[in-house]
């Protein structure tokens, strides 16, 4: 009976960390990409994102890297022209469904022509990259979607 206790202890211990590894390592790419963001870095921001087709639920795009990489560089370009940059973020908090999917709930502060904003988004850690969505208006113009391109 200890033996089976003393197991069932050690399979939670070690699914607990299994889940706090992801949960360091989902924050570590979500400080690479909206610092990346901060500094206009949008070759290290496409890093960290996970880059879907139209919906993400549909796995990962069908384009090339170089492809996609392009796209995405491309799409950053309305940014610029739109006087847009991040000015800061901030992680709020970690939120679980079950016990084992979770997310990441950001606060960013952008400019645009001057004028500055808040707005909450969302990051999931999806196979290594993240997939990010929110309320800024200009997030398509930075996030992992590929059939949005103008």
């Amino acid at each position: 009976m200890r033996k089976k206790i003393l197991l069932l202890v050690s399979v939670v211990l070690i699914l607990a960390g299994c889940n706090n590894l992801l949960e360091q390592q989902a924050k570590n790419s979500i400080n690479k990409y909206y610092k990346a963001l901060k500094d206009q870095d949008y070759e290290e921001a496409y890093k960290q994102l996970y880059l879907f087709d139209k919906d993400v639920s549909e796995g990962k795009t069908s384009m090339s890297s170089k492809k996609a990489k392009s796209v995405f560089l491309d799409k950053t370009k309305n940014l610029e022209k739109e006087n847009y940059r991040l000015v800061d973020f901030k992680i709020n908090d970690i939120e679980y469904e079950d016990g084992h999917s979770f997310w990441h709930d950001i606060f960013i502060t952008i400019e645009h022509n001057g004028s500055t904003f808040d707005y909450n988004e969302t990051a999931f850690y999806h196979e290594g990259k993240l997939q990010i969505s929110g309320e800024d208006p200009f997030i398509q113009f930075r996030d992992g979607k590929m059939d949005n391109h103008p």
